[in-house]
């Protein structure tokens, strides 16, 4: 990588790195996105050895990784809540056509403790 960056230039070098969807798929080893910790160290690894230059791209990775990291468990989190909430109704409908009328009048009004409950502590 040093050869292609002394031919061609560490801010074209960079450039096509960045622009060349034909190369992109074989440099997830190199710069890797995985995890910060990785990333971090590709980035030390290319700085130390003089090109920083082309680690542009995975800086900003690190810079907004914790965002990022944050938004995918928020989402696996929810993605799992509704898969747990539609597993739980499907069971409660097939369990409350069995049952009479006066027991989902007994939930309704728990429920609306809840709610009460919940806007008490806001």
């Amino acid at each position: 990588m040093q050869e292609i960056s002394e031919n061609l230039g560490v801010g074209v070098f960079s450039k096509k790195l960045r622009e060349d969807d034909a190369i992109k798929p074989f440099l997830g080893g190199i710069f890797p996105r995985d995890s910060v910790a990785n990333a971090r160290f590709s980035i030390n690894f290319f700085t130390s050895i003089g090109l920083g230059e082309i680690t542009e791209d995975l800086r900003e990775f690190v810079k907004d990784a914790p965002k990022i990291l944050l938004e995918q468990k928020y989402a696996e989190l929810l993605a799992q809540a509704q898969a747990e909430e539609d597993s739980d109704s499907s069971s409660d409908s097939s369990s409350s056509s069995s049952s009479s009328s006066g027991s989902s009048r007994s939930s309704g009004s728990a429920s609306s403790r809840s709610q009460s409950q919940i806007s008490k502590r806001s």
